[in-house]
Formats: structure tokens, sequence, C-alpha cells
């Protein structure tokens, strides 16, 4: 019988592995590869939960944008010594009658700001100095702006020296900042300067940052770098003239952090506004003894004559205010007291102030101190049975649960086949704020592994217990072929298989296989083998070997 050469179509199952082919150049191997199977790791992205202590949203019928609060930046985004630093808040446009409070908060004591700011009526900023103190060890600082329902942030890197802090990105992380804009109204076509600011001084090679319009109306380029050492980039944004009053958002973006700034667009600033109530607010938003709490109303626009009266309620007796508060006529807000009671275990109490058909809400939370406080979403991690080679991942949800922000010093995880990925440390989480481990298990060899997953924090340590089992999976290669043309006579087949490299074949088949498949389930791991096929005709004569595949098994 005349030889003949076969296609190969090779499947191997829950391994890679690599194949090769001599064959005649006037025939085509055809091989087939499956797509191993893994397990991906799952991304954790922490979500930032901001609590929101002015809950309100200004809001006004007009033709002109409502100014809101557009960007908090500082002069000095990184101090090595105890100093003060020149700071600014920005508005999207020029405030009304009776200004605009703008709210300040620092993440901790090492920046000091004073509790607000007020942007006169007429003008889009205002500054206000932070108080730095000095710190033995790289940290950063975050500067919280809230008017309204509107809330922005910077961050103040504080450290000994450049020198010393540099080299360790964990300790001081090089973020997106803010992006502003030099006027914030335009009422014709032209330009605005404009800039983006990152935490700390660009690393070797600059930081790239998108930019982005909302709307065509302003043009601006689709990234700027910030040089290697900078702090900051400036940029052009081209403004077209529009005939109503509208508001266009620019987003700046780098990595998976964004911030934005507004530029109000108009015909002129003189518009009419009509006249509702914007939001309530309080000085202190956290009260831990028994006193009063200075607190205010405020409208989108001056009151007309006779004033406007503004209904006040709390949610319990905890904090109790007047049944009422007028804004005088020509005035855009009035100021009350609220009697805080002493508790025994934290809350909150939410302040509701009405006018007309519009409420607005604030809330105070009273507790007996501000501690911190680190909660697990586990106590043990079990990967039960996992095959070799074949990496699983599971999640560890850190929680700020206190009152207090929180610092994560360290997380390790000691133990045989496991790995840990994550954020770098020290970590501060705001109250609220979560971060996510990954634990990876990824056994080399059967049998049972354990690790301990250990978490230091400023509220104290926490272990987590991980466990797994490593399978050893059972290997396969499937061989496909093609019957050569003409095979009427062809009673069937015999597989052969080689050690490669070896002239010596085994033949695996105890007696002739009629179909065009052969499956070897006595491969191992790690080796690797040649495979040829003859065919035998129904007369018992067998053809020539058909052309050699090598497989290895992995």
């Amino acid at each position: 019988m005349p030889g003949f050469y076969v296609r190969f179509l090779l499947i191997l199952h829950f391994a890679d592995f690599e194949t090769n082919s001599s064959s005649n150049p006037t025939r085509h191997d055809v091989v087939r590869f499956p797509n191993r199977l893994r397990q991906a790791k799952r991304n954790r992205q922490s979500n930032l939960l901001i609590a929101a202590l002015l809950c309100s949203m200004p809001f006004a019928l007009h033709a002109a944008a409502e100014p809101t609060l557009s960007s908090i930046s500082c002069r000095s985004n990184y101090m090595t010594a105890a100093g003060t630093d020149a700071c600014t808040v920005r508005l999207t446009a020029a405030a009304p009658t009776g200004g605009i409070t703008v709210r300040l908060t620092s993440s901790d004591g090492n920046v000091r700001l004073p509790g607000s700011v007020t942007v006169p009526a007429g003008s889009i900023s205002a500054g206000f100095t932070a108080i730095v103190s000095a710190v033995a060890a790289p940290q950063s600082s975050t500067l919280t702006a809230t008017a309204g329902n509107v809330s922005r942030v910077s961050s103040i890197a504080l450290g000994p020296s450049k020198a010393t802090t540099a080299p360790k990105a964990a300790a001081v992380s090089t973020t997106l900042s803010s992006i502003s804009c030099q006027s914030s109204y335009m009422t014709r076509a032209g330009t605005d300067a404009c800039t983006v600011r990152l935490t700390v001084p660009a690393p070797a090679g600059g930081v790239t940052v998108r930019l982005t319009s909302s709307d065509g109306n302003v043009k601006v380029p689709g990234s700027v770098t910030v040089a290697s050492g900078s702090t900051t980039a400036g940029f052009t944004a081209i403004v077209s003239a529009v005939t109503a009053s509208q508001s266009s958002t620019l987003t700046a973006t780098a990595g998976n952090v964004s911030r934005v700034s507004s530029i109000a667009l108009g015909p002129s600033k003189a518009t009419a506004v009509s006249t509702t109530l914007s939001s309530i607010s309080c000085q202190s938003n956290y009260m831990t003894t028994a006193g009063t709490d200075a607190c205010s109303v405020r409208l989108t626009a001056a009151a007309p004559a006779g004033g406007v009266t503004v209904r006040l309620t709390s949610t319990d007796g905890n904090v109790k205010v007047p049944g009422s508060v007028t804004v005088a006529s020509g005035s855009a807000s009035a100021g009350f007291s609220a009697s805080v009671s002493a508790v025994t275990g934290p809350q909150s109490s939410t302040l509701t102030a009405t006018a007309g058909n519009v409420s607005r809400v604030c809330s105070i939370a009273l507790g007996p101190s501000k501690t911190a406080a680190l909660s697990l979403n586990t106590s043990s991690l079990s990967f039960g049975n996992v095959p070799l080679k074949s990496p699983a991942t599971q999640p560890v949800v850190l929680t700020a649960s206190g009152a207090a922000p929180l610092t994560v010093t360290a997380a390790t995880l000691t133990g045989t086949g496991f790995t840990l990925s994550g954020p770098e440390f020290p970590l501060t989480l705001n109250p609220g704020q979560k971060a996510t481990l990954d634990v990876e298990f990824a056994p080399a060899q059967s049998g049972n592994a354990s690790a301990t997953l250990a978490i230091s924090s400023s509220a104290g340590s926490k272990t987590i217990l991980v466990s797994g089992t490593g399978v050893a999976q059972a290997f396969g290669v499937n061989l496909i072929w093609d019957a050569p043309s003409g095979s009427g006579s062809i009673a069937g087949y015999n597989i052969y298989r080689a050690t490669k490299g070896s002239p010596s074949y085994l033949l695996l088949n105890t007696s002739v296989d009629a179909s065009t498949s052969y499956e070897d389930k006595t491969v191992q791991t790690g080796a690797s083998y040649d495979y040829t096929v003859e065919s035998v005709g129904t007369d018992g004569a067998q053809s020539a070997p058909s052309n050699v595949f090598s497989v290895t098994v992995q």
C-alpha cells in the first residue's frame, strides 16, 4: 500500500504545550490549541465613601450658570518643615450677594485650617492660610473644601526632606490634585489659562494628564504632561461665544484619579435670579460633648421685601433647633443655634430646613470621641481544592469603621504558595473608606497549605488564617487526523508514540482503530513525545508512517 501523510489536530487537556512538525513540504499540518482555563484575578477598586456633612445642592432658576465650588489648591504641595502654606478656593462663577461660605477640613492635625472661608460677592476666589507642623516621617494630608453639596480636595505632602522621601513611593504617591482655570466666567470667545496640579513632584519621565471637555464650546488639548520634578503644568482652553448661559465641565485624569473644574459661559453676568432655599449648614459637623453649634441657612439670592421664613426640624431630641429662622430682606443668609446633648454612642442627627416647597438637609455626627477602628470582611480565607498551576484569588476588604481616620501601616502574608497584592503602605483611610488586598493561592505541589495574613494599623493589629489544598491534574493528548483520499480499502489505523528524539516507537492501540482520532491518557507532565500514524488496509498491509508531530506536556 502506498505511503501517505495525515493532518493532526491535537488538543492538550488542562495544560500548555509546544508543537513542532517535520513534514513533507507539499502537505499542511493543522494544530488546534484550546485555551487554557485560568481563573482571572479579580480587580478591586477601592471605593471611596465620603461622609457628606453638607448635603444640600444650591438650586436657582436663572439664566446664568449657578456659582459652585470649582477647586481648592495650595501654593506648596510639599513641605519639609513647620510653617504656613497659602491656599485658595475657587468658584465656577462670581459669588452672589452675601458671598459664599466654604467649609474647610483637614484629614489630620499636621495641617490645620480655619473652619471656613467666605468668597465675597462678585469674586470667584478667596484665600486662606494652612498651618503645617513638622513631621518625622513622610505622609500626606488631604484638605477638603465644601460648599453646598459640592466638595473638592487637594493634598499637601509632608516629610523631613525630599531627598529622604523620594525613594519611598509607598509613603507619598504622586496623584492628580486639581484642575483649575483663571477665568471661571467668560462672556465672549477667547482663551482661558488653565492648570493641572499633582500632590507631589512628578517622578522621572513626568506624568501625563488626559484632558476632556463636556462640550465643544470649550476645547482643550488631549493631554498635558507635568515635567519631572514639577507639580504643575499649564494648558490653554479655547472658548467659543454662546448666545445663552451655560456651563462647560473640564475633566483631568491621571491613572485612576480624575478631577473636574467648570467654566461658566454666557452673554453677560447680569441675569435675573429667583430666590429659593440653597442650603443649611453647621460649623461643627462632629460633637463629642453637650453644647451648641452655630448653624445657618442660605438662599440662592437676596431675600425680597418682608424676608423669607425658613422652617427648621431635627430628627431627634439630641439636637434641638428653633422652629424657624427668618432671612432678612436684602440678605442671603441667617444664623441660628443648635443645642446638642451628650450621647454615649456614635450616632447622627439630621437637620431639615424648608422654605416654600424646597427642603435642604444637613447632618451633625455625635459620639463620645473620634476613635479610629479597623474592620475586615472576613476572619479566614479558605481556597478549598485548587489545581496545580491554576492560581485562585480571594479579596480581603479593609474598612475604616471608626469616627476618625485610620492608618494601615503594613500587611504581611507568611506561608508557602500564597502571595499578596494591593495598595502600598502606609495607607490612610477616612471614616467609611475601604481598601482591598488580593490573596492569591498558586500551589506548586499537591497537598494542604496554610498561611497567616497579619494587618497592622493605628487601631491595632488583626490576623486572618489562610488555607488551601493543591490538587494534581490529569493530562491527556487528543490526536485527530484526516483519512487519506481513496481510503475505501483502509480497515483502520495504528497509532505510535516515542519519547521525543527516540527512534523506538510504542504501539498505543491494542487493535486496529477504525476512527480518525485517538486520546493518549498515559502522558506525564513535563515530558515531550513524538506521534505518528500508519493506516492498515483490509488485506492487513500497513502504509508508511505519517509525518511526525511533537508535543511537550507542561
